[in-house]
């Protein structure tokens, strides 16, 4: 089963993510928080093999819009691997934005999930070589995003594993 994702630029308006479920429904929202974050969600998601964050909950039923309200994580009692996630992708949306990888992600990640108002269960080690996986897809679909013409959309596929299986 496959969630579709399409990203499309809109000349003089924000851009929008439409995702198309398997039973052919959809959710449809502007995107916010910058393309890099939904594309960083999909490096993340697919190379660690995550179907708990947040596109495996958009191919569950929930709707984007449901993530775009302050302190979503909180009211929405997302699953571990959906907060994890949301770590892993700010860290690399302020790498991609900066133009600067972290010396030492793992580390990063660790202070990122032990400060704030709520202490993040740990997360074991990503690791470097899956650390570079994950930049790598993020750079490519990046690349591909700004090589879009202003009215350009761009489809990535999310294969979700059945339960089971």
């Amino acid at each position: 089963m496959t969630l579709f994702i399409r990203l499309t630029k809109r000349p003089g308006k924000l851009p929008l993510l439409i995702c198309t479920r398997p039973d052919g429904s959809q959710t449809i929202a502007e995107i916010t928080v910058g393309p890099q974050h939904d594309l960083a969600h999909y490096a993340v998601e697919t190379t660690l093999g995550y179907s708990r964050a947040f596109y495996g909950l958009v191919a569950g039923g929930m709707n984007i819009e449901e993530f775009n309200v302050a302190g979503a994580a909180q009211k929405l009692d997302l699953p571990l691997e959906a907060v994890h996630t949301e770590f892993i992708v700010g860290l690399l949306q302020t790498e991609l934005l900066n133009g600067q990888p972290y010396a030492d992600f793992d580390l990063e990640l660790a202070k990122a999930m032990s400060t704030g108002r709520k202490v993040v269960e740990p997360l074991a080690p990503l690791g470097k070589e899956r650390i570079a996986r994950i930049r790598s897809t993020l750079s490519s679909l990046w690349e591909q995003w700004r090589a879009l013409p202003s009215d350009g959309s761009m489809e990535l596929e999310f294969a979700i594993a059945m339960q089971g299986a």
